[in-house]
């Protein structure tokens, strides 16, 4: 048998890929990926995933609320200033894990969760003193002037949960993509 000759280009076979690559009459590819460069990037993804910055959201909140909590509960001193950092926390989890698109929702998102992690705090360290102060958790829920004596009569401690929401918002869009 002879052998055949296949080759039926007009230049030799390139030796490895990058050749082949270098060779090929392929369009620029403006994506992320595409681009050359000395130091890899993380390509920026270009659909939101508010399910991660749902999770991630959550969990910056929990342990934002935990922390705010053991402390008031153990120094029995209010904690009123962490809540523009429990905010920004919030929304930077949530930015961290959505994507840069979209900053109305990732902002809903954060305001609602600073919200729900601001009242559910304010509502455990009330109902903890309570039952320290008084010894009965069945009688917390008859007083209702107990959440509003100590935390939403206070000028200072609304003003703080009023920056910490607004810090929430802000950081969120901040954080977005600009147009």
């Amino acid at each position: 048998m002879t052998p055949i000759e296949t080759n039926y280009s007009m230049r030799s076979a390139p030796e490895s890929w990058m050749e082949a690559a270098e060779a090929a009459d392929i369009a620029h590819d403006p994506t992320p990926l595409g681009r050359k460069r000395v130091m890899a990037e993380v390509p920026v993804r270009e659909q939101p995933d508010m399910v991660s910055g749902t999770i991630f959201g959550i969990i910056a909140s929990l342990v934002g609320g935990w922390i705010w909590y053991h402390y008031e509960v153990e120094t029995t001193t209010q904690f009123a200033w962490f809540a523009p950092v429990l905010g920004t926390g919030i929304a930077v989890a949530v930015r961290a894990a959505s994507g840069n698109r979209h900053n109305d929702v990732r902002a809903t998102l954060s305001a609602v969760l600073y919200l729900c992690t601001v009242l559910a705090v304010a509502y455990m360290v009330e109902r903890t003193q309570f039952i320290r102060t008084y010894g009965n958790s069945a009688e917390f829920f008859n007083s209702n002037t107990a959440l509003l004596r100590h935390r939403i009569t206070e000028p200072t401690t609304i003003s703080f949960w009023l920056l910490g929401l607004i810090a929430a918002i802000q950081v969120s869009y901040m954080l977005g993509k600009r147009r």
